[in-house]
């Protein structure tokens, strides 16, 4: 469950199983960010994936990797659904546990950010949430001019934006492995 007394919520959808907890990406975009709570979820099953690959075992893994950490939460709501998961529907699901007020930050990738465009309902997540798009060393830049063009009414460069709304804008944070 999300701790009560979170202020906001950094949702991280794990695609690599423990790699974006041993990398620190998660934890250190949310200490970046100065947010109190972080929501790792561990996705279940991508669009374009025919089986399951071992959910509830990397769920545990990343339950193990957390134990004790304060403030960090594995939420399992997507390793139970059924079919292909969507972001949407997490951060739906998300919001409705959570109400409309409350800011929730959904960590991405650069590389997965350049495709946000050919998600399952764009426009509708970045209604729910917002974005904020890790860039690692030699992480791609963005090239498509619709994707551009998003950043640019949507974009900021100050995390205090994202704790004014409770979704809407896009961050780009520069991160390190560690």
């Amino acid at each position: 469950a999300i701790p009560v007394s979170a202020r906001h919520v950094v949702v991280g959808l794990l695609e690599r199983g423990c790699q974006d907890l041993r990398d620190g990406t998660g934890k250190a975009a949310g200490g970046q960010l100065a947010i109190k709570a972080d929501h790792l979820i561990r996705r279940h099953r991508r669009r374009g994936r025919a089986k399951h690959d071992g959910a509830r075992q990397r769920l545990a893994m990343v339950e193990a990797a957390i134990a004790g950490e304060p403030g960090l939460v594995a939420d399992g709501r997507e390793v139970g659904r059924r079919g292909p998961s969507y972001s949407y529907d997490t951060l739906r699901s998300l919001r409705a546990e959570l109400g409309h007020a409350l800011p929730i930050c959904l960590l991405v990738g650069a590389d997965a950010f350049n495709g946000f465009l050919t998600w399952h309902r764009p426009a509708d997540i970045l209604a729910l949430a917002h974005l904020v798009v890790m860039d690692r060393p030699g992480a791609p830049a963005p090239e498509d001019p619709l994707l551009l063009d998003l950043l640019a009414e949507h974009g900021s460069d100050a995390a205090e934006d994202l704790r004014a709304t409770p979704g809407g804008r896009i961050l780009r944070k520069r991160v390190t492995q560690l």
